[in-house]
């Protein structure tokens, strides 16, 4: 905030009001209040999926309390390490420099805490089916994980301070290469509420919906969704 105060004032730039989170009576599909808590930095490591998955276990499983985020990170972490990827053959699920995680591979992992999750893509034609299936999944307290350009995501937040036709990214737009979760969709307000591992301020990361909908084209509007399985539940 700081910075973007010290560039407005360099520039002449008036700064728009940022976007806060959700109000009382906002139509509001998920729980920002109970899951924005559940969330781990994912340093400079390639772990955005895990951290994710991690993000998901927390919000399914501890019922709105606070939890240590490091250990539940660290099982999950080790587990990806250990058990065999769906994808890369002969390969753990992650490797440390050696990519990130495939979406098939959390629903393995999740799955391992007695998660039940779907993996679904949409034609680049299908971005209101996706969102209506999102929002729909949230409605009902399921927890979400997308893929998404975080270049389109952080141009998006960053036009909150320093103007619409400010933007830092010019190019690697049109490619998905971060995972985040998805706190809530904001229809009051116009906005997507996230969860970011790769920022140190990434908790309910606001982003304007048509902003969010451009970064989540990028991977096919690609959905996790994960609800917890009731037969393992007590």
């Amino acid at each position: 905030t700081d910075l973007s105060n010290d560039l407005s004032l360099t520039f002449g730039i008036t700064q728009p009001e940022p976007i806060g989170p959700p109000s009382a009576g906002d139509t509001e599909y998920g729980n920002y209040l109970a899951n924005y808590q559940y969330w781990k930095y994912q340093g400079n490591f390639g772990t955005c999926a895990l951290m994710a998955t991690s993000a998901v276990i927390a919000q399914l499983t501890a019922n709105g309390m606070p939890v240590d985020m490091d250990a539940i990170a660290a099982e999950v972490q080790q587990l990806a390490e250990t058990l065999p990827s769906g994808i890369r053959v002969g390969m753990p699920i992650y490797t440390e420099g050696k990519g990130g995680t495939f979406s098939a591979d959390v629903i393995t992992l999740l799955n391992k805490f007695g998660i039940n999750a779907d993996y679904t893509t949409y034609l680049k034609t299908e971005g209101s089916l996706a969102l209506d299936n999102m929002t729909a999944a949230l409605d009902q307290g399921q927890s979400v994980i997308v893929s998404v350009n975080n270049k389109v995501i952080y141009d998006a937040w960053n036009k909150q301070f320093l103007g619409e036709n400010w933007a830092r990214f010019r190019d690697g737009l049109d490619v998905s290469n971060h995972a985040v979760t998805v706190l809530s969709v904001n229809m009051t307000k116009g906005v997507v509420y996230l969860n970011d591992s790769a920022l140190r301020n990434g908790q309910g990361l606001a982003v304007p919906l048509d902003q969010f909908m451009k970064a989540w084209e990028t991977g096919n509007f690609s959905l996790t969704t994960a609800e917890r399985d009731s037969s393992a539940a007590g």
